[in-house]
């Protein structure tokens, strides 16, 4: 099983990889700072740290869409 994933991911990842690598390079557009700190990221601070930080932009995400569909009514709301 784990040499199937491999076997999966690691095309994956060099095609994603190679594309990001060449576009990055080669283009200037906005953004290209922030996209290219999230790219090193990993190899600056630990997996964990990484994977912990994601999830809390994701629940704080969630919670910010939850307050708003709150407010706007799309959520029923009987305190």
């Amino acid at each position: 099983m784990t040499l199937l994933l491999s076997a999966v991911a690691v095309p994956i990842n060099t095609v994603f990889g190679v594309t990001c690598a060449i576009l990055i390079a080669r283009n200037e557009f906005p953004g290209k700072l922030i996209l290219t700190s999230m790219l090193d990221l990993p190899f600056s601070i630990s997996p964990v740290v990484t994977g912990q930080l994601a999830h809390c932009c994701i629940q704080t995400l969630l919670f910010c869409v939850a307050i708003v569909s709150l407010l706007v009514g799309l959520i029923p709301f009987s305190p």
